[in-house]
């Protein structure tokens, strides 16, 4: 191929951030002045195109200036402005659920077919920090078959500038870095079209893109830089075309089984952003959960009992909620106004799926009898799988000591303790707490019976201010710190912990808010001082040991749980948190020879040896290795109820639970003497973990069901005595084997059928079974190894048959629809 052969595609854009150094109110403006002065160039050039992803933009358009939209309208069917992303936003990637990242295409291609007639085939995410290995996966199931990326940098990640990139299930993108910058313009141009001509020459590419325009804060190019392409067309001795990154992919096409393969992450970029501003992250996980179980009980109150299904509703929370996931709003990165925008809005997100998931429960329980006069607990298992958990019930019984038993479904009495009440009033309120295990997607109810008294024999749960133990764990505290000295697992006779556990350790961190440069987090350590330790609770069902420790204004609390019929601990941690540029960490050193940590990713897991580099998770890390005696694989799974952020190194997991820089300070600037700063996440946090000692490797304690089931536990709702009809224990769902993990039932958005989505988790062709059996129903369907698949489901005469559906659902769409 000679030079004159190969060419420049040209493609204008400009990145804009709709929030970061500034508010929403002010990416508004930005937004329409940048659409606006494209089109105006597109008008004026006749050559020239323009690029631009995200749904919302186009939304605010539509909003705010409608003639403006027209003139986008005509241009997108010229084929002058091509419409690329197809998400709401351009989000952070690495912590949304992988539900959230599918939905971030399903409602923007659906919104932007509906508005501009496009389906967008491209994703387009430049400014992110980093994608998680099952990204192509998520794209394949939104029919996208090409990603344009910039970060991680050529620096940070050696990948080719254009390779197929591959999720462990097949699904395969052709991935596009874009080279140097996305903002190139001006003096700066012809300087990198030169490098681009010769890069191209070099790895024998038919074709090279060149992203130009100003960008962050819109822009795009300007009528100066038009000029200075125009005439290094004419000199630069190559073909350089004004594009889009359709044409550029075209060009691509007889090249691409020539194309290297990467089946990885791509990362790493900005390791800051996987731990700064927890509160936004912590409010965005739980607005993800919230949301899906609410579609999951509106989906069954609209196949039980034909109350409409809230889709138009729901889509508008799931806007909101997209939107803040854009990656200098999860990531952190934003000034302290537009953090405090997100935190308003989440919170709404929140209080609404809090609303409506209470009021359709209860339209549920309305059909369960209850006989007892003093009404009854219900209490609802969200999930599609059997679900074991503590359960805890708070109301009005009179004094504890005259409390009744609690009742299940057979009427037989069940083991409870009294706790502490949630009040420190002297109402005749009393708090309990039992363990039982709830059917799948459904229900159990609970009623008063008459005082029961505790089975005799041996104590199941041995406590003493240092030591608590049942059949499957035993640990041991320091009694001068707290810490964990011992976590012995009795099953497999192995010491999990290689030294002293669970130690909070403070570091300086001089970084930025991204932690630009930063690998791993080295700053001078202080520890917390000794500790008060006292034993919290002690009964049939569960014994708390509380440790409390201090340094300087900072406090931590520890209150570890070990219940009799579970086999792992549960680590509740309260932190006031008053260190400005500081790091908080939580050590566990792990016995295992050669560990390997697996770390849950969006609709996936991850693989990482311990460098003691900071890496993203998601809710639950696993660390395992050889015991060392040829006893084979033994490891420690951890589930964090918020958590994004670790790192290993010689056989010590460092949890990062908070960092502390100041808002929105990006290098090379630096903080002078004497200013006044506001610093992020200062004050009080709350954390759940759940630890988990086994034998074998992480698929052996099924990690992902328990992850969601400990992130969105069951619900109780109190009821009233009624006349129901339903049995008082039922199951709606039931999603079969283990290896399936099913994340989404819900009527869909054209028809009038559910649309069930799951994925398989240990890399094994599965037949799964899907059953309704308060309906009588079931069926069955085959998904392959680390699959993610979308079906919509028909229900015949006691039969469930499925048929396999993109996200969008678009083949759902009824003829004139």
């Amino acid at each position: 191929m000679t030079p004159s052969d190969r060419q420049i595609h040209l493609i204008a854009n400009a990145h804009i951030d709709p929030v970061w150094l500034w508010d929403w109110r002010e990416g508004l403006r930005e937004i329409l002045a940048t659409f606006a002065t494209a089109c105006e160039l597109i008008e004026e050039h006749p050559e020239y195109r323009f690029t631009a992803s995200s749904a919302e933009f186009y939304r605010r358009v539509q909003q705010l200036d409608p003639p403006l939209l027209e003139r986008i309208r005509t241009h997108v069917r010229s084929g002058r402005w091509a419409v690329v992303g197809g998400w709401w936003v351009e989000p952070d990637l690495n912590l949304p659920s992988g539900e959230a990242l599918v939905r971030q295409g399903v409602y923007g291609k659906r919104f932007l077919h509906a508005l501009l007639g496009c389906d967008v085939t491209i994703g387009f995410c430049p400014d992110s920090f980093g994608h998680p290995e099952g990204l192509p996966k998520i794209l394949a199931a939104l029919r996208q078959d090409c990603y344009v990326f910039m970060r991680p940098g050529e620096t940070e990640k050696e990948t080719p500038p254009v390779f197929r990139w591959r999720s462990a299930d097949g699904s395969e993108v052709i991935a596009v870095r874009i080279l140097e910058s996305y903002e190139t313009d001006g003096s700066r141009l012809p300087d990198k079209l030169r490098r681009l001509a010769d890069l191209a020459a070099r790895l024998d590419l038919p074709a090279v893109a060149c992203y130009y325009g100003t960008g962050d804060h819109g822009g795009g190019p300007s009528r100066v830089t038009l000029q200075i392409l125009d005439e290094q067309r004419r000199e630069l001795g190559v073909q350089c075309v004004y594009s889009d990154p359709y044409q550029y992919r075209e060009a691509l096409r007889g090249a691409e089984g020539r194309l290297p393969v990467v089946a990885d992450e791509l990362q790493h970029h900005a390791r800051g952003c996987y731990s700064v501003n927890r509160v936004i992250k912590l409010k965005n996980r739980r607005a993800e959960h919230a949301l899906l179980v609410l579609e999951r009980w509106a989906a069954v109150a609209w196949r039980e009992l034909g109350i409409s299904f809230p889709g138009e509703e729901l889509e508008a929370q799931w806007r909101c909620l997209l939107f803040h996931q854009f990656h200098d709003v999860l990531a952190g990165t934003s000034i302290e106004r537009a953090c405090n925008d997100a935190e308003d809005a989440l919170r709404s997100v929140l209080h609404f799926a809090d609303e409506r998931t209470e009021i359709t429960l209860r339209r549920l329980a309305a059909n369960i009898p209850v006989e007892n006069p003093r009404g009854a607990f219900v209490v609802f298992n969200p999930w599609p799988w059997p679900v074991t958990a503590p359960l805890e019930f708070e109301y009005v019984f009179g004094e504890p000591e005259k409390a009744s038993s609690f009742l299940g479904p057979d009427g037989r009495p069940l083991p409870i303790q009294h706790i502490r009440k949630s009040d420190l009033a002297n109402s005749n309120r009393s708090r309990w707490v039992l363990v039982d295990t709830l059917p799948p997607l459904g229900f159990k109810r609970y009623q008063w019976g008459p005082v029961a008294r505790q089975a005799s024999g041996p104590r199941p749960l041995l406590i003493s201010p240092t030591e608590l133990e049942n059949r499957w764990i035993r640990l041991e505290l320091d009694p001068v710190t707290g810490e964990w000295r011992r976590l012995f697992h009795r099953t497999s006779h192995h010491d999990v912990l290689a030294g002293q556990g669970c130690t909070p350790v403070v570091l300086e961190d001089l970084s930025d808010t991204w932690s630009h440069e930063v690998v791993e987090y080295s700053g001078k350590l202080r520890h917390f001082g000794k500790a008060k330790i006292a034993v919290e609770e002690s009964g049939p069902v569960r014994a708390v040991i509380r440790a409390v420790r201090r340094l300087g204004g900072s406090e931590i609390r520890f209150r570890t749980l070990l219940y009799a019929d579970l086999p792992y601990l549960v680590l509740e941690v309260d932190v006031n948190w008053q260190q400005p540029r500081g790091i908080l960490q939580l050590h566990f050193p792990i016995h295992a020879t050669e560990p390997t940590v697996v770390a849950e990713q969006a609709y996936g897991w991850i693989s990482r040896k311990p460098t003691g580099g900071e890496e993203p998770c998601q809710q639950w890390i696993d660390v395992c290795g050889e015991a060392g005696r040829g006893d084979g694989a033994t490891g420690l799974l951890i589930v964090n109820d918020g958590l994004w952020s670790y790192s290993m190194k010689d056989n010590v997991l460092r949890l990062t639970l908070l960092r502390s820089p100041i808002y929105a300070h990006h290098d090379p600037a630096k903080p002078q003497v004497g200013e006044s700063h506001r610093y992020i996440d200062i004050g009080w946090h709350r954390f759940r973990f759940l630890l988990y000692p086994h034998l074998g490797d992480w698929r052996s304690v099924d990690p992902f069901r328990l992850a969601l089931a400990f992130n969105e536990p069951p619900r109780t709702v109190v009821m009233q005595r009624t006349r129901g009809g339903w049995e008082p224990e039922a199951s709606f769902c039931q999603v079969e084997p283990e290896n399936v993990v099913a994340t989404v039932l819900k009527k869909a958005f054209d028809d009038e059928q559910l649309v069930l989505r799951c994925f398989e988790t240990h890399g094994r062709r599965t037949l799964a079974r899907v059953s309704f059996p308060h309906r009588r129903a079931e069926g069955q369907f085959e998904i392959g190894p680390y699959q993610l698949k979308t079906l919509a489901i028909a229900e015949r005469e006691g039969r469930l048959e499925f048929r396999e559906i993109s996200a969008l659902e678009w083949e759902l769409v009824r003829p004139g629809g």
